[in-house]
């Protein structure tokens, strides 16, 4: 039975008048009514829920996507409060201007948003729970490390929400250590939505994402997630380019904070944190300090390959892979950048650019190779460099620095305004505004 189909072309009001006269018991279902039990997916309420089947000619609640499975999962769209109350006055208004062909109760959505909120509704939370949680966590980082697109970003964020409602219905009945097991993968969760929500320029919303996993790492006593998620709001506040601004300052104190807990974070984990540290200290023009970070980072990142896989997105699976190989020299390249040695960059960038695949990584490294140089003066290969950036942000929903191209495109000498590639950038760099 075509279940979404059926649903798509009613409104409200006649999904609500077809239940009332299947129903064989008294009782009102007004558009708000129906829609909270529709959210209620693992225990709906049995007056309403014979009458839909029966009038939907359904066999189970999780064609309805309802209960606790995998099908369930993918026929329901996770959201807010704030969102359901939308959706309902959505619907409403469809109705109003006659599109009831449009409005539906039951929205499909990916495989992939589907695991990630399997776990959605459950009254009790196991140790199994737990581990399942940490896997599908492992899932959505790969997901979203090879294609960064809108769907990863939404999983993870379905993920996240589905894990923080989780900790607030089972607040009596989890024990302790299961508790803040789970509060370490919803930090986990959390700081990969934020990461979705900055690479997409969505920044007040990535650092709200970061406050709840620095929150949650805190609350499970997880001090590696602690050290992890404070360098994560430390990033928002440093991808300022060109000089060292006040937000600049706030990232590099945050990135020391996190290397003061370098003895409970993994190979990975240290090479990340001094990495960026290291970076951070360049943009101030402190070379000596920024070159011992470098050294701290690239002694941690010979560690890498012994150390043992973790799960979710700050397991070398996510954001810290790569340490074996090209990062500690795109590492080492943007710090030249940044101590204004674009020769040097250039070179080491050359050396990293083969090994970089994935789309978020070949971003950055395409805007700091045109910032690089623009530096040197060398426009036309600024402008293709930039180009390539914009054209891998549009294909996977990213958005590349537009502060540290619009420098770098200051940085052209005078009189190349009318060269071809530089008006194409010009016009690239206009609608990315």
């Amino acid at each position: 039975m075509e279940i979404r189909r059926l649903v798509r072309d009613w409104t409200f009001d006649d999904l609500r008048a077809k239940i009332e006269l299947a129903m064989t018991e008294g009782g009102r279902i007004d558009p708000s009514t129906l829609f909270r039990w529709h959210a209620d997916r693992s225990a709906p309420r049995a007056m309403f829920a014979g009458p839909l089947l029966e009038v939907l000619d359904a066999e189970s609640l999780a064609e309805l996507g309802l209960g606790r499975t995998h099908e369930a999962a993918r026929n329901f769209s996770y959201m807010t409060k704030g969102e359901r109350k939308r959706e309902v006055h959505r619907r409403k208004m469809l109705k109003g201007v006659g599109a009831a062909s449009v409005a539906r109760l039951l929205l499909p959505v990916s495989d992939l948003v589907a695991s990630a909120q399997l776990l959605d509704g459950r009254k009790s939370i196991s140790r199994d729970d737990v581990d399942s949680a940490q896997d599908t966590a492992t899932q959505l980082a790969i997901a979203y490390r090879e294609n960064p697109g809108a769907n990863s970003v939404r999983a993870a964020k379905a993920h996240a929400y589905t894990l923080l409602d989780l900790l607030k219905s089972n607040r009596k009945t989890m024990d302790l250590a299961t508790r803040a097991g789970l509060q370490a993968v919803a930090s986990d969760a959390a700081a990969l939505a934020g990461y979705g929500d900055m690479n997409a320029g969505r920044l007040d919303d990535a650092d709200r994402w970061f406050v709840y996993a620095l929150d949650l790492a805190r609350e499970a006593g997880d001090r590696r997630l602690e050290a992890l998620a404070l360098a994560a709001r430390a990033w928002r506040y440093s991808e300022a380019a060109g000089k060292v601004t006040a937000d600049q300052e706030a990232g590099r104190v945050a990135f020391e904070g996190a290397a003061t807990f370098q003895a409970v974070l993994r190979p990975a984990g240290r090479a990340y944190v001094y990495s960026y540290l290291s970076r951070q200290l360049a943009a101030s023009g402190d070379d000596l300090s920024s070159g011992k970070m470098m050294e701290h980072a690239r002694t941690a990142a010979a560690l890498v390959p012994l150390d043992a896989p973790g799960w979710g997105w700050w397991s070398v699976h996510g954001e810290l892979g790569g340490w074996e190989s090209t990062r500690p020299v795109v590492f080492t390249a943007a710090r030249e950048l940044w101590l204004s040695r674009p020769a040097d960059a250039l070179q080491l960038f050359g050396q990293a650019r083969d090994g970089i695949t994935l789309p978020v990584r070949r971003v950055a490294l395409l805007g700091d190779e045109m910032a690089a140089y623009a530096a040197l003066g060398e426009v036309e290969q600024a402008c293709v460099s930039a180009i390539a950036a914009l054209d891998e942000s549009k294909r996977h929903d990213l958005v590349v620095r537009p502060q540290l191209l619009v420098s770098g495109r200051r940085a052209f000498p005078p009189g190349t305004d009318t060269l071809p590639l530089v008006r194409e950038l010009d016009e690239r760099l206009r609608l990315a505004a």
